[in-house]
């Protein structure tokens, strides 16, 4: 049985570092099983959990990724919070297919690509009860600026359903 690996990165919170972290993990060949992201207006912190075969690359990517100097993370900063995020719409998408390596940094590079932030992001594995084949979820809640139309996401995100072959859905947020 693989044995699995965890890996958390502490660093500023900023529109794109997911993406950023998961293509160098992509790049790396190390496919994510689980996820789970935290962040608020000043620090992200994103628990990974892969195959241990991988903990010496993932510990490389790991020291690329994180900002070790947790005081200056923890420090506010007053100029970042940016205010194009009030008042926004508040979506969750949700994501299932067949396990694919890359589902998660091609949504979230098309998500901050879009200038959209994420405010929370889960993902897991499960085995499929009939063919065992496996499968993956994933979740996240983005604030949308009011510039930015829900129909443009959705055209975006369904050009990579199409190449992924994933379900996706679309639930407003109050």
């Amino acid at each position: 049985m693989n044995k699995l690996a965890s890996s958390i990165f502490i660093n500023r919170n900023q529109r794109g570092l997911i993406s950023h972290i998961t293509r160098n993990i992509f790049e790396a060949n190390i496919n994510i099983l689980r996820s789970q992201m935290l962040r608020n207006e000043q620090v992200l912190i994103l628990k990974t959990d892969y195959l241990e075969k991988n903990a010496g690359i993932m510990s490389d990517i790991v020291n690329k990724h994180s900002d070790i100097n947790l005081i200056d993370i923890f420090t506010p900063d007053p100029d970042f919070y940016n205010p194009i995020y009030k008042n926004c719409k508040k979506k969750l998408i949700s994501i299932n297919c067949a396990d694919t390596p890359g589902i998660i940094h091609e949504s979230t590079k098309i998500i901050s690509d879009m200038n959209i932030e994420i405010e929370t992001l889960q993902s897991d594995t499960e085995t499929a009860p009939i063919s065992g084949c496996t499968i993956f979820n994933m979740s996240m809640v983005i604030n949308i600026p009011k510039d930015v139309s829900t129909k443009e996401i959705k055209l975006n995100l369904y050009t990579l359903r199409d190449f992924y072959g994933f379900d996706i859905d679309y639930q407003d947020i109050e």
